[in-house]
């Protein structure tokens, strides 16, 4: 009855317009690097083996899409989607089946797993490694793995929109561009992070990818971006080859899901590691020259953002399973929300007990 990991299968993969082809995969499968730039169906099977034990047994899926049907023995037990329906996208969360409870008196036969999925192109479709076994230890890694990505991502979601509201206001009091800048940089990232819980998306498929590709890049710039002008180090990212590389990355990131081609979209978030780590270096120098407490905080919220996103970029987008593999990024941004959400209130009394006092030396002046 223990949890067990299955890490190859029988696929069955047919890219649209093409044969269908018969081969043995090791999980996890990604899609887009079979068919680069191709929509498809495919077919995984796999068997669970007999087991004496009569709990009852359960299928922990951490990411299948787009679209995905479960059958076991000939018999379908799940789905989510319609299969080639792009309206919908399963592999945003991971995925808990219960297998249907057999009486037997020598415990579970040996049974046969049928995981259809129906995947778009640069939309990270696949399966990933299943895990097999006990329904409650099964179910104990399932919900680590959901609360940590899908209720972390509402509580992400709700952090960096009440961050944005408040430095809305701030800024339409004050105007403020440093104010505007943590805004939009809050505002873009409730909408790269909250795509996670959505798995209908408002629009179809890939434009809603290159709503969210865009939203992450300017997230990430802004927050960098916002970070250098609390210590006065923005001058770093005003240059015009930082611009020219936005440029280019938002249109580099467009064409990588209008084209299929997500190599396109790892060559962007290649590309911004390299103002992240010269953006931490300007910072922990800035730390070190002024040693204000607002430079301690935005060094230390940007070392947990820069180190987290390139991170995520090396484990999740090059070595890992997408949904399948956590992303920690969301989380430093909580905790870089906090710091600077806490040194902007800071700021903002101050220059509001600034302009108090102000107003009441004029006060008596006139006086």
């Amino acid at each position: 009855a223990a949890v067990e990991r299955v890490t190859h299968a029988q696929a069955i993969l047919t890219p649209a317009g093409g044969a269908a082809q018969t081969t043995e995969v090791t999980l996890p499968h990604r899609w887009d690097q079979s068919f680069p730039g191709q929509d498809g169906m495919a077919s995984y099977r796999f068997d669970i083996p007999a087991t004496r034990a009569s709990t009852p047994r359960a299928l922990y899926l951490p990411r299948a899409g787009n679209q995905i049907e479960v059958w076991l023995d000939g018999r379908r037990i799940h789905h989510a989607g319609q299969l080639g329906d792009a309206a919908t996208d399963s592999a945003k969360g991971p995925i808990w089946v219960p297998l249907p409870e057999i009486e037997h008196p020598q415990g579970y036969p040996a049974a046969s797993v049928q995981v259809r999925v129906s995947a778009q192109a640069a939309r990270w479709g696949g399966l990933s490694t299943p895990w097999v076994g006990a329904r409650d230890e099964v179910y104990a890694l399932y919900r680590d793995h959901y609360r940590l990505r899908q209720y972390g991502g509402l509580v992400v979601c709700a952090v960096l929109a009440l961050m944005a509201l408040m430095t809305a206001g701030f800024w339409w009091s004050q105007r403020d561009r440093l104010y505007l800048v943590f805004c939009l940089a809050s505002a873009t990232g409730v909408l790269r992070v909250g795509d996670r819980l959505i798995e209908h998306p408002p629009l179809p498929w890939p434009l809603w990818g290159v709503v969210t590709a865009w939203a992450l890049t300017l997230h990430l710039v802004l927050m960098i971006y916002f970070a250098l002008m609390l210590v006065n180090r923005q001058q770093l990212l005003d240059a015009l080859w930082f611009r020219a590389m936005v440029a280019i990355d938002v249109l580099v990131g467009a064409a990588a899901y209008l084209l299929g081609l997500p190599i396109l979209w790892t060559l962007v978030l290649t590309s911004l590691t390299v103002p992240a780590v010269l953006s931490w270096l300007a910072l922990a120098q800035a730390a070190w020259q002024q040693r204000s407490g607002q430079a301690i905080a935005a060094f230390v919220a940007g070392s947990a953002l820069v180190s987290a996103g390139i991170r995520d970029w090396w484990v999740v987008r090059l070595h890992g399973d997408g949904a399948g593999t956590l992303s920690l990024m969301p989380h430093a941004v909580v905790l870089f929300a906090l710091l600077m959400g806490a040194v902007l209130v800071q700021r903002f009394a101050r220059v509001a007990g600034e302009h108090r006092a102000l107003m009441v030396t004029l006060d008596e002046r006139v006086r």
